[in-house]
């Protein structure tokens, strides 16, 4: 888990290294993206704590730069040619960590309580390990380290053998749903397969998004289905990061 101090190291460092690179300062970098004109300058001489997401946000969309330099430990490359490009997926998935999802809308219903974290989805699964996430708590386990202070914090069981070697069947994987992910991540994605139907639900790795399509990846697909998953954009529910399992 990334420590609050390395994280305002990697941001001020980065901050720092995209000035030279885009040939800007403190103040023009600050205000393009439409913050307080001293903001760069205050978070590189004051900040003790991370940068919020929202700012982050602003400065990576302007400066055309992934949010991944901003919100997780990646240094940005001095070659610009090298820098991952601010993305649809990027924004889009601020979007869903921003507004209420429909997961945090099912978990509505019921009380978070500090000590257990609530598992959802339903006892067997179909076609892709999918499972349809249709509100229904199945249990509630231990709060695993993984989630402490994660706000809406959940669980949801895998289905299948489509993530093995990562995943098995059986599995409970544990979920942050307003925490930034990136290509190369583990997901839980809720797909409206049917326009009237409730969402399904599916434990993939993540590879893009954008407004057309979701892309997702299976590790162990069976005969027939392919490693690569392709979702249209209006049918995408949310898209929430994996960050713990637990094998039974």
């Amino acid at each position: 888990m990334t420590s609050a101090p390395n994280l305002v190291t990697s941001q001020k460092q980065n901050l720092e290294m995209l000035i030279r690179v885009r040939a800007s300062n403190k103040t023009k970098l600050a205000t393009d993206a439409e913050l307080g004109r001293t903001y760069v300058d205050d978070f590189l001489k004051k900040a003790k704590k991370p940068m919020p997401i929202e700012p982050a946000r602003k400065l990576a969309r302007t400066h055309r730069i992934s949010l991944v330099y901003l919100m997780e430990i990646a240094p940005l490359p001095s070659d610009p040619a090298e820098i991952l490009p601010f993305e649809g997926d990027d924004e889009a998935n601020e979007t869903e960590a921003a507004a209420p999802s429909p997961n945090a809308e099912m978990a509505g219903r019921v009380k978070f309580s500090r000590d257990l974290v609530h598992i959802y989805g339903e006892a067997a699964g179909g076609p892709d390990g999918r499972f349809r996430m249709n509100g229904k708590e199945l249990e509630s386990h231990l709060r695993p380290p993984s989630l402490a202070d994660v706000r809406d914090g959940y669980g949801v069981f895998v289905r299948g053998t489509s993530m093995l070697d990562r995943y098995e069947d059986g599995d409970t994987v544990y979920v942050a749903p307003h925490r930034p992910f990136r290509t190369g991540h583990y997901v839980v994605a809720q797909i409206r397969i049917d326009e009237d139907d409730v969402p399904s639900g599916y434990v993939k790795r993540f590879v893009s998004q954008s407004k057309k399509e979701l892309v997702l990846e299976q590790l162990n697909p069976a005969p027939g289905e392919d490693r690569i998953m392709r979702f249209p954009g209006d049918r995408v529910v949310s898209v929430h990061k994996i960050v713990g399992s637990k094998s039974d």
